[in-house]
């Protein structure tokens, strides 16, 4: 029992350390789908104004949001415009 729960232990870790790198997060562009949590015009492109270094997501040297967890196609970013929660799907 105690070796099972160690499994999905590190498979947790081993999803949660591939969806929040860098390379997966830099590679699309998010649309906001939720009202709260806007950063910029709730639209997100890492190939343009906005930068990525985990958690940190800027615009312009300027702290914008903290990327808080992105597993699969979402993400859930702490916006310090809005100072609330935002969810962000990608496109």
């Amino acid at each position: 029992m105690k070796r099972k729960r160690n499994i999905i232990i590190v498979v947790i870790l081993v999803l949660y350390a591939y969806y929040n790198n860098n390379a997966y997060v830099t590679k699309y562009t998010w649309k906001q789908t939720s009202e709260n949590g806007t950063i910029g015009g709730g639209i997100v492109s890492f190939s343009s104004a906005y930068s990525y270094n985990w958690p940190i997501i800027k615009r312009e040297n300027e702290i914008v949001g903290i990327v808080m967890i992105c597993f699969n196609k979402r993400m859930m970013v702490y916006s310090l415009q809005d100072k609330s929660i935002g969810f962000y799907m990608f496109i």
